[in-house]
């Protein structure tokens, strides 16, 4: 497990550093702080979710996981954390992110509107 975080790490940097050099804003996306690929987003910790994203505009628990849901007028994105069961931590397992009608959008679009 500790591999694969690793791997993560490094790929979220590299992430991060080819973000920063592509330049220039997405249209309808307004936001100072680094941009998020929807593939970051699957197992982090829910405390990364919070510092990341804010506090969500809904919560429920259903069974073992937590549904965080985030709404813009862009989207809705839903974000199932259940408990990692080797560190006890509370992670993404699944994500998706949703149009005003219900139907499937961009992930990372939706996820970098809020």
């Amino acid at each position: 497990m500790k591999n694969i975080n690793t791997r993560l790490g490094i790929l979220t940097v590299i992430a991060l550093v080819l973000a920063g050099c592509a330049g220039g804003a997405k249209k309808g996306v307004v936001s100072e702080r680094a941009k998020i690929i929807a593939g970051e987003l699957l197992g982090k910790p829910a405390p990364w979710v919070s510092e990341h994203l804010g506090q969500p505009s809904f919560k429920r628990l259903e069974g073992s996981a937590e549904l965080w849901q985030y709404k813009t007028s862009e989207c809705i994105l839903n974000i199932f954390i259940y408990q990692d069961f080797e560190g006890g931590q509370r992670r993404v397992l699944h994500f998706d992110a949703r149009d005003q009608n219900a139907k499937p959008t961009g992930r990372d679009g939706c996820i970098n509107s809020i």
